[in-house]
């Protein structure tokens, strides 16, 4: 931040987002979406009931229970995606509601998803449950500690370079897996984040920058894809996913150079995994030429976003129409 120009300071006051006020995270550990969660995850792959390491062995009884409740996320929602998905991240909300509750009856849930999981519950309870709460409230724990000494110094960084004020407050609830493959997810109305205890990738500092990072879906990375998504169609490019590496970007950096600032030497989520070059290879080039030189205060944003888009493909000609 010391190498910013006057002017560009300037024009990062003038953008900066109206309300500042630190993220009020609402973490939680609810028993019913952590067995929606398991339920979910272990529909994606055959037999792994059997893969699990459970706080107690399931009875054989009890296994038949959970694998019934299985067999029937498998059939209806093992394909679908709770954030692109508008029925399963209903239900996801709708089991997020109450950490207390261990029953689905009578909640406003299809009834034949309410009594899979009431059939489960059960079994879940008394066999896995206690070691997945465990784990939850532990993450919690040392994330809640990390929040306290850096997390406003992110959020400030973040939120200035993404040009929009974080949410302020986001319910956190905390699974040891969610099912998805990218991991956490986030649904932003209201702002809930749904994030895996269980993944090494997802501990000490890396679990801070990614709380943000989920964070960061629930409206302050909009205004940059809206703002990216028009200047593609007036130079006729394809921005596609350019928003969501920007935001791994910015938020990494946040994070890093606030941990610098402390002392603390850390590499970004996504450089760690090699994530650009695995998902992303074509934006690597632009990030690199415009992106990485506005995080560093060398381009204002306005001509980065410019420079990011010329360097897109071009959008991809409609099909023709049939009559």
């Amino acid at each position: 931040m010391r190498h910013f120009t006057a002017t560009f300071v300037l024009s990062l006051i003038l953008a900066a987002p109206a309300h500042s006020e630190p993220v009020q995270f609402d973490f939680r550990s609810s028993f019913l979406l952590n067995l929606h969660s398991f339920l979910y995850n272990a529909a994606q792959s055959p037999d792994s009931l059997r893969q699990v390491t459970w706080e107690t062995p399931p009875s054989t009884e009890e296994m038949q229970q959970l694998q019934a409740a299985v067999d029937y996320y498998r059939a209806n929602y093992a394909k679908r995606h709770p954030v692109f998905d508008e029925e399963l991240g209903y239900i996801t909300d709708t089991l997020a509601s109450d950490d207390q509750r261990r029953d689905a009856e009578g909640l406003a849930l299809p009834q034949s998803l309410a009594q899979a999981l009431h059939d489960a519950a059960p079994a879940y309870a008394r066999t896995a449950w206690p070691a997945h709460d465990r784990m939850n409230r532990d993450w919690i724990a040392k994330v809640r500690e990390l929040n306290l000494s850096y997390g406003a110094e992110i959020q400030e960084r973040a939120s200035t370079w993404l040009g929009h004020a974080y949410p302020a407050g986001i319910r956190v609830d905390v699974v040891p897996l969610t099912g998805t493959r990218q991991g956490a997810y986030t649904l932003d109305e209201p702002p809930h984040s749904i994030i895996p205890s269980a993944i090494p990738s997802y501990q000490g500092l890396a679990a801070l920058e990614m709380l943000y990072h989920e964070a960061a879906h629930a409206g302050a990375i909009q205004p940059l894809e809206q703002a990216l998504d028009k200047a593609a169609q007036a130079q006729g490019r394809d921005a596609g996913d350019l928003w969501h590496v920007l935001q791994f970007s910015a938020v990494g950096a946040a994070t890093q150079q606030t941990l610098a600032a402390h002392g603390i030497a850390y590499t970004p989520y996504a450089d760690s995994k090699g994530l650009y070059a695995a998902a992303w290879p074509q934006y690597l080039a632009p990030m690199k030429a415009a992106w990485l030189p506005y995080l560093a205060g060398k381009m204002q944003r306005d001509k980065a976003i410019a420079q990011l888009v010329k360097r897109l493909p071009p959008r991809a000609p409609a099909p023709p129409a049939h009559d």
